[in-house]
């Protein structure tokens, strides 16, 4: 930050800035490919054909 305040051009370190941060995963997040738990998607990706879907939006 300190660095930010004495530079003209911070675009540029802010973007340098942002690529490191992105490279480097985060330690307190975990690594997974996909969910825990599969039957989780089902929460998110909704009905495979219309007939599975009963609910109304009153």
């Amino acid at each position: 930050m300190e660095e930010l305040e004495r530079t003209d051009n911070v675009s540029t370190l802010s973007e340098e800035l942002l690529l490191i941060m992105e490279t480097i995963p985060d330690p307190l997040l975990p690594l997974t490919n996909g969910p825990i738990n599969p039957s989780w998607d089902r929460w998110f990706e909704g009905p495979q054909d219309a007939k599975g879907c009963r609910c109304q939006i009153l």
